[in-house]
C-alpha cells in the first residue's frame, strides 16, 4: 500500500472517506449538496456512531465519485478513533474496484501523530497473503494501491515515516514469517531494513 500526505484533496479518480463524529462531518460541507447527501445519510439511518459507516456516489468533478463516511462516535478523540478510521476505511475499499482512496481529515482536529496513525492502520488493514491463493477472481483480488491522508496537523508526514511506518514494516515481517519461513537472505535483508528504520524513531 501506497501511503501518501497532502494538504487538499487532490484532483482525478477516487474514493473520498470522511469521518463523522456523531452528526459532526465538516467535509460533507464541501461537496456542494449538502442537504441531498444528508437526505442520504438519513434514509440509511447512519448517525456517526462508532463502528458504523454509509457508502453513497456522488457527481464531482463531471464524474461519479464514491463517497465513505465512517462513524467514529459522539465526542470521539481523533487520538482515539484514528487506528479505527484508516482500518474501517481500508476494510470497506480494498476489493471495492478503487484504487485509490483519499481520507480528508480537515475540521476535525487531527495532529500529525494522529493523522499518522490513520495510515498505520490503513497499512495494517491492507495485508494481505494471496502468494498460494491461485484461483481468486478478480472481484477478489485488492485493488486498493493507494491511500492519501489530507488535513492531518503539520508534520503528519515525517511522523508518519519516523514513527509509525517503521512500526508497520515490523508487523509485515512478523505476519509474513509466521505465514510462510522466509530463506535465509531475505530474512537477514528484512530484519536489516527494519531495524535499520526503528533506529531512527522519534
Amino acid at each position: 500500500m501506497k501511503i501518501e500526505f497532502a494538504e487538499s484533496r487532490p484532483s482525478g479518480d477516487f474514493a473520498l472517506v470522511l469521518p463523522s463524529t456523531g452528526s459532526t462531518r465538516p467535509g460533507v460541507s464541501s461537496l456542494g449538496d449538502k442537504a441531498k447527501i444528508e437526505a442520504a445519510l438519513e434514509r440509511q439511518k447512519f448517525d456517526g456512531d462508532s463502528g458504523s459507516s454509509a457508502e453513497l456516489f456522488i457527481e464531482e468533478e463531471g464524474a461519479s465519485r464514491r463517497l465513505l463516511i465512517v462513524g467514529l462516535g459522539k465526542d470521539s478523540l481523533p487520538a482515539e478513533s484514528a487506528e479505527k478510521l484508516g482500518g474501517a476505511a481500508v476494510a470497506r475499499l480494498l476489493k471495492s474496484g478503487e484504487t485509490h482512496a483519499v481520507i480528508d481529515l480537515g475540521g476535525l482536529g487531527f495532529d500529525a501523530d494522529a493523522a499518522a496513525k490513520v495510515a498505520l492502520a490503513a497499512e495494517l488493514r491492507s495485508w494481505r497473503y494471496d502468494r498460494y491463493h491461485t484461483k481468486l477472481k478478480d472481484k477478489q483480488k485488492p485493488s486498493l494501491k493507494t491511500v492519501t491522508i489530507v488535513g492531518g496537523g503539520q508534520g503528519a508526514a515525517d511522523r508518519w515515516k519516523n514513527r509509525w511506518e517503521p512500526v508497520a514494516q515490523g508487523i509485515d515481517l512478523t505476519r509474513s514469517l509466521v505465514t510462510e519461513p522466509a530463506t535465509y537472505d531475505l530474512l537477514l535483508s528484512r530484519c536489516f531494513t527494519v531495524w535499520l528504520r526503528a533506529t531512527h524513531w522519534r
